[in-house]
């Protein structure tokens, strides 16, 4: 069975490949990759006889929360907070064969502590490689080769941003959510749902837009490291 610290690193590499993923749909590999690990760790608690009907519930509950967050209400609030909660329930409940630790057994007490601090420590551990992440991917070669960067043509049956999303380009707004990385930006008083390049940019922060399509507005902030404005 897989136990120790290899079960922690399963869960850690698995949380951090899905949510890779949501950040980049598309990639594909971290997805996949991500989804194997967090499977292993988890066959591992139930093959030790730890996987119960409620972590499975919480575990479900956290990904479904954590995915109307990034696709259905921009920005990052109750469903997200709620979702990452429910997600390290999920993930606590299935390293230990008891909710709650009996209050006249040290051993769970101690074991109930050892998991929390190990789920301190990932969450921090994860929290850094994220917005490490955040940064390299988007300017990452490896990245670029598997994003499409060819023209789309109507011509050859593409469809391509209306006139009035095209005449948003070089506009400066403020973001009315936070966009990590998709969130709603506010353009000469309309609300628009934007996206940024792969930056997280927080709620408030002036924004331009850098790019259209059908479906999205493509933003960036105006200021980089240092408060030194984006032409």
């Amino acid at each position: 069975a897989i136990s120790g610290p290899l079960h922690g690193w399963l869960l850690f590499l698995g949380v951090l490949g899905l949510v890779v993923e949501l950040l980049h749909p598309g990639l594909v590999l971290p997805g996949v990759l991500g989804a194997a690990c967090l499977g292993l760790a988890l066959f591992g608690s139930h093959v030790l006889g730890l996987l119960d009907t409620l972590d499975v519930a919480l575990l479900v509950l956290g990904a479904a929360l954590l995915l109307l967050e990034v696709f259905v209400i921009p920005g990052f609030g109750a469903a997200g907070v709620a979702g990452l909660v429910a997600f390290a329930l999920g993930v606590l409940l299935s390293l230990q064969p008891f909710v709650l630790p009996d209050p006249n057994d040290p051993a769970q007490k101690a074991l109930l502590l050892r998991h929390l601090r190990g789920l301190a420590f990932g969450g921090i551990g994860l929290l850094a490689a994220l917005a490490l992440l955040v940064r390299v991917l988007p300017r990452s070669p490896w990245l670029h080769r598997l994003v499409l960067t060819g023209a789309q043509r109507p011509e050859d049956g593409y469809t391509v941003a209306a006139p009035d999303r095209v005449a948003l380009i070089g506009r400066r707004g403020r973001a009315r959510t936070a966009l990590r990385p998709a969130g709603k930006v506010e353009i000469a008083g309309e609300p628009v749902d934007a996206v940024t390049e792969g930056d997280w940019i927080e709620a408030g922060a002036e924004i331009e837009v850098i790019g259209t399509d059908a479906n999205r507005v493509l933003v960036r902030s105006t200021h980089r490291r240092g408060g030194e404005n984006v032409a």
